[in-house]
Parts: C-alpha cells; structure tokens; sequence
C-alpha cells in the first residue's frame, strides 16, 4: 500500500510502502498490523537520514490510531517481492 509524506514547508517527498507485518524483512518502523519501507529508487546502499527515519515513525504511530483493519490486497513484503522482483534491484555496483 503505497503512501506519500509531503514536508509542509519543503516539498520533500517520502514514498512509503506499508505492507502487512510479518514478512521477516528490516523495515524502517512498523505500526500493529504494518511494516514500513521507504521507496528509495534503486539506492540500497544510501543510509536512510534520520529525519526520514522519524517521519516514518510518526506514520507508523499514526496508523496504529486510525486504521482498523488491514485491506486484504496489503501483503507482506517477502510475498510483494516474491510476486515483484522486477522492482526490487538496486543501482549498486557489484562488489568485485
């Protein structure tokens, strides 16, 4: 389930994807019933700043106050890579 963060002031976006829990994969905050990851483009080896990790935070304690149920199309995100590895490769190089 793809959900985007617009800062108020900057215009920076965050693309997250919240996918049932459960999955067993490191996400960057989890609310009860989701995992959340950030959509980063292929940028596997950026560490994530904080300010991103905290607004993902912030997502996830929202979540917990206002979802009720989760949607039975949300998977987790082993069963989404599984279905999409397409989407799943990085821009890094290999390690020779």
């Amino acid at each position: 389930m793809p959900i985007t963060l617009v800062h108020a002031t900057t215009g920076e976006r965050l693309n997250v994807e919240a996918c049932r829990r459960g999955s067993g994969r490191q996400s960057v905050a989890s609310s009860r019933d989701f995992d959340l990851f950030l959509v980063n483009n292929g940028q596997g080896h950026a560490q994530t700043p904080a300010s991103h990790t905290l607004a993902v935070r912030s997502l996830a304690k929202h979540l917990d106050k206002t979802v009720k149920a989760v949607p039975s199309t949300v998977v987790t995100m082993a069963a989404r890579q599984s279905k999409h590895a397409e989407l799943y490769t990085t821009n890094d190089d290999p390690i020779a």
